[in-house]
């Protein structure tokens, strides 16, 4: 069969094989760089959410130690209840 096709045919054949295994390989290429991209986007996210967590548990573990500081110098217990 491949010795009936004329030289033409065979270019044709040829290039449309290459134009297939391209494509293919495009296409694999773009959806494992969303993949990535979405997976790396996940782990920033995650990441900015516990900085913000600690961001917050330190700033109240500031103020705790200030109203600590206050309720040992002025004996008011007020500084207890926050």
């Amino acid at each position: 069969m491949w010795k009936a096709l004329s030289f033409k045919m065979k270019t044709w054949l040829a290039l449309g094989i290459v134009f297939v295994i391209t494509t293919l390989s495009m296409t694999y290429s773009v959806l494992t760089i969303r993949y990535i991209s979405n997976a790396y986007e996940s782990k920033v996210n995650g990441e900015l959410k516990v900085k913000d967590e600690v961001r917050i548990l330190l700033t109240k573990l500031l103020e705790a130690r200030k109203d600590e500081k206050y309720f040992i110098i002025k004996k008011d217990e007020k500084y207890l209840k926050t």
